[in-house]
């Protein structure tokens, strides 16, 4: 599934791990995970083997964006990244640059790779990569759960009922969901694996269940 991704992400910590992620319409790939050490002793050949884990796995004839994460190294590692790729003559990098972006990232989490793609800057950089669409719908869903919980249900009976009344404006299944809404299973599978915004509020729709 990895070919079909179109944006890269790099998530770096400043104790000296890193991930690299390939993130498509239907998966999402961890393709290889970095220890090493952030500090001034040590981080060059930290940065060495991320690098050449990116040169060898970040194909930009369809990768569109790639985005380092990172609550500290970001800007340190990109400029690394693009002095290694000048002074090796990876043209397929140098012309890319622009491509090459950089996120903050929370310090307690070690790959929080759903952090970096909620960013509302991070997706105005990566509006043509195909995750983003199904991004914004999930983060959509979210925000109507916590602000107008009766614009929208979750749970086979809730759902099914909904559709019944033809209320469904927007159906989320797990199953069906892209990668990047992978990413927060977790949170939808709490609720249930199914859930849908609605068209018009059904405040009664729990005990319409019961």
């Amino acid at each position: 599934m990895a070919s079909s991704a179109d944006l890269a992400v790099v998530l770096m910590q400043q104790q000296g791990s890193a991930h690299v992620f390939l993130v498509g319409k239907r998966a999402t790939t961890l393709c290889t995970k970095i220890n090493g050490s952030t500090s001034s002793s040590n981080s060059d050949k930290f940065f060495e083997n991320v690098f050449r884990a990116f040169v060898k796995h970040v194909d930009f004839s369809t990768i569109r964006c790639v985005v380092i994460g990172s609550p500290g190294v970001k800007d340190e590692f990109r400029g690394y990244l693009l002095s290694e790729a000048q002074r090796l003559k990876l043209k397929s990098i140098e012309d890319k640059k622009s491509r090459i972006v950089v996120a903050t990232t929370s310090p307690s989490n070690t790959h929080n790779l759903s952090e970096v793609l909620n960013d509302n800057a991070v997706i105005n950089l990566i509006r043509e990569t195909n995750v983003v669409p199904e991004i914004r719908v999930f983060k959509e869903f979210l925000d109507v759960v916590t602000s107008n919980s009766d614009h929208a249900c979750y749970g086979p009976k809730s759902v099914e009922t909904a559709h019944e009344m033809l209320a469904i404006e927007t159906l989320l299944i797990t199953d069906d969901l892209s990668g990047a809404l992978r990413l927060r299973r977790g949170e939808l599978t709490k609720l249930t694996g199914i859930a849908a915004m609605l068209r018009f509020p059904l405040p009664d729709l729990d005990e319409m269940v019961k």
